[in-house]
């Protein structure tokens, strides 16, 4: 066996190894779905109970002005009836009720601001869920190319990709391998020739 013949078999058996060392990249998109899609359903809940929150504080305001015209019309009577004791009672009970009501109404201001973000961040994600899920089938058929490809290069070689941590790494890892495969075509091509050979 000549040392090229020796050194294309030796790159051959290291390119097959690093794809067999690699994980099906389908496998970690459907992974990364799925771990979308419960983020998503837990924002979900998260802005349920934000809005359950915020309907809690302005029934709160709500029960606290009436509390309030409710003790300034006790105020007005007991003016009336010249119990001016029971009158300043009545007016510093409806002060602790007008503070309790700022704090609800700052708090639902808050309340307010948090679900806005939240419902923004709900947003977002749920637009890289549907982008993502729209490019499985994208990532689908350029597998089905990729392994059909090096079923003509290499029949029995099996065919696998590293497990990828984000939507971009996967496109990285499709274009690596549409790069090695033309490499390794022009090689091919390039050992076919006469003039290549080196015996």
């Amino acid at each position: 066996m000549s040392l090229t013949q020796r050194m294309w078999d030796i790159t051959r058996a290291h390119w097959n190894e690093e794809l067999e060392r690699r994980g099906d990249p389908l496998e970690q998109l459907d992974r990364l779905l799925a771990a979308a899609a419960r983020n998503l359903r837990e924002w979900e809940r998260l802005i349920y109970r934000l809005k359950n929150h915020v309907m809690t504080l302005q029934h709160r305001i709500e029960a606290g002005e009436e509390w309030c015209k409710k003790r300034e019309g006790q105020a007005c009577l007991a003016l009336e009836a010249g119990e001016e004791e029971l009158a300043r009672l009545a007016l510093a009970e409806k002060a602790r009720a007008e503070d309790e009501v700022g704090a609800y109404r700052r708090m639902v201001l808050q309340a307010l601001k948090t679900l806005e973000q939240a419902e923004t961040q709900w947003i977002e994600m749920e637009r890289v869920y549907r982008e993502m899920a729209s490019k499985r089938e994208l990532y689908l058929l350029r597998m089905e190319s990729l392994r059909l490809q090096q079923q003509l290069t290499s029949p029995s070689a099996a065919f696998r990709g590293d497990p990828l941590t984000s939507l971009q790494r996967l496109e990285e890892e499709f274009a690596d391998r549409e790069r090695e495969w033309e490499a390794l075509q022009q090689l091919r091509r390039e050992w076919d020739r006469p003039e290549g050979r080196m015996y």
